[in-house]
């Protein structure tokens, strides 16, 4: 996956994607981008402790075989 397309996807800038790796234990992409919010994970008010309502941009983008 590259840089370009995850800035799109996220309307971010490089600087904010933390790391991108493909995460063999799972056959899977992975990603990480910088909190947007300046709240400490699992902290009042926080609402995406683990990402799980992030991936709906990727829904559509194709895996080649």
């Amino acid at each position: 996956m590259k840089e370009d397309l995850i800035c799109r996807l996220y309307r971010t800038t490089p600087d904010q994607i933390v790391s991108m790796l493909f995460f063999d234990p799972a056959l899977a992409y992975k990603f990480t981008l910088k909190r947007s919010l300046k709240r400490l994970q699992g902290s009042i008010g926080e609402n995406d402790t683990f990402g799980t309502q992030q991936h709906a941009p990727l829904l559509d983008v194709e895996i080649p075989d």
